[in-house]
């Protein structure tokens, strides 16, 4: 069973930002924070999933290359943790 992509659970959400009248269009800071975020949430998922992948496909990695991939796995996931709790905080 296949699990739906983040992507398609966000558009199947209801679009509350555009419901509200008083909804102000970002600032250029606010708007620059938000790429930037954007930005490093992404790398940070790439890696996630290149390393998934990779552990996925490869049967023949050793255990120490293994252990590796999951490494990186945590450190992403460690750093999208990092920058929400930033965000929460601000």
């Amino acid at each position: 069973m296949t699990s739906p992509s983040f992507s398609s659970l966000l558009s199947s959400q209801p679009a509350i930002v555009n419901e509200s009248p008083s909804q102000q269009p970002l600032s250029a800071t606010d708007r620059e924070s938000f790429l930037e975020l954007s930005h490093e949430f992404r790398a940070s998922l790439n890696t996630i999933l290149m390393s998934v992948d990779l552990l996925e496909d490869d049967d023949s990695s050793d255990e120490s290359e293994r252990q590796s991939y999951l490494e990186f796995i945590r450190t992403a996931a460690e750093e999208i943790d990092r920058r929400l709790e930033e965000q929460i905080k601000r």
